[in-house]
């Protein structure tokens, strides 16, 4: 978000009570250039999709992944790699948020994994990691059900009734106006006006 540094993206509050589903425990046994393979192909169709999905006036290189795991959510790796965790479910899913799309660091890990153990080790690096992984996705219409929404039954987008009204809260960001996106480009908070 670098033409946003003003704006932070932060985690909700909402979930105070932090689940832990077992350590690390032994990852799933899995063909190496199999699954690495897959999420990189999944990985690449998520970027592209979101790339598709952006207005050309609104080009920014971050994107916001939705990665399924089947162990431990590993939260502190992804931080590690760069991605921000913006939320994390009881289903094991993480959506983050990745500041721009090549993430190098993370397809460096897949490489790595593929290529198998080296000589004197027994397991291929990051194999806890990378075979912990089950999918890689684009955040979907589900995926922004808020937990105040998702507590009272509405788990898909379906579950909302047309011509109902409810009461909501929302954030909305203000992207700014030509004029004012070119005062910050001058160094200038958006906000500043003169």
């Amino acid at each position: 978000m670098a033409r946003y540094d003003h704006l932070e993206l932060v985690r909700l509050p909402e979930q105070f009570e932090r689940r832990k589903h077992g350590g690390g425990g032994p990852a799933p046994t899995r063909d190496r250039n199999q699954h690495s393979t897959k999420l990189r192909d999944e990985l690449d169709a998520s970027t592209q999709l979101q790339q598709r999905r952006r207005k050309p006036e609104f080009v920014d290189p971050s994107l916001i992944l939705r990665v399924q795991m089947t162990g431990a959510l590993l939260e502190d790796d992804w931080e590690r790699l760069g991605l921000t965790v913006l939320s994390s479910d009881a289903d094991r899913t993480l959506v983050l948020f990745a500041s721009t799309d090549d993430m190098q660091e993370f397809r460096a890990r897949l490489d790595a994994y593929q290529r198998g153990a080296p000589a004197g080790q027994k397991r291929a690096p990051y194999n806890t990691f990378v075979a912990g992984i089950e999918s890689i996705g684009s955040v979907e219409p589900r995926d922004r059900i808020g937990p105040r929404f998702r507590e009272d039954g509405f788990a898909n987008p379906d579950d909302f009734l047309a011509q109902t009204f409810y009461l909501v809260d929302v954030e909305l960001w203000d992207l700014g106006e030509t004029s004012s996106t070119r005062a910050q480009d001058r160094g200038c908070h958006p906000l500043c006006r003169g």
